[in-house]
């Protein structure tokens, strides 16, 4: 039987908390993205309450409506589709990317009476104080 491995792609997503009966049930691990504001101010998530006292969202996917339970992961995928995602699949599918290393090139001009004057000021004074 042949078998498939999952592309290496990068997708966003965002821990959904609990959130107990009479609390907010905006209740996300770390900052709200603007895509999943959009996607609430649209109908396409929506809190709903169910029966066992906690706060579930509604996400429209192109499956139908899935909901995510306290816990869950809410995936944007790479077609800015939303969907819901239990914790241990999550964990066992993808793992967090790095920040991006922002590379910064300074050019320095030389200007030798500064550097002279500046060399022979550490060597009066010793070196300036560090910056805390």
């Amino acid at each position: 039987m042949p078998k498939f491995r999952k592309r290496p792609i990068e997708i966003e997503a965002v821990q959904y908390g609990l959130a107990e009966y009479a609390d907010n049930p905006w209740v996300i691990r770390g900052d709200v993205p603007q895509w999943l504001q959009d996607a609430a101010r649209d109908g396409i998530v929506v809190p709903e309450f169910r029966s066992e006292d906690y706060w579930y969202l509604k996400i429209q996917t192109l499956e139908g409506d899935m909901y995510a339970a306290p816990d869950d992961w809410i995936i944007r995928g790479v077609k800015g589709e939303l969907y819901p995602c239990k914790p241990d699949i999550f964990e066992a599918t993808y793992e967090s990317v790095p920040a991006p290393v922002t590379k910064m090139h300074i050019q320095f001009r030389p200007d030798p009476p500064h550097i002279a004057e500046t060399i022979r000021d550490i060597r009066r004074n010793g070196p300036p104080p560090t910056r805390p």
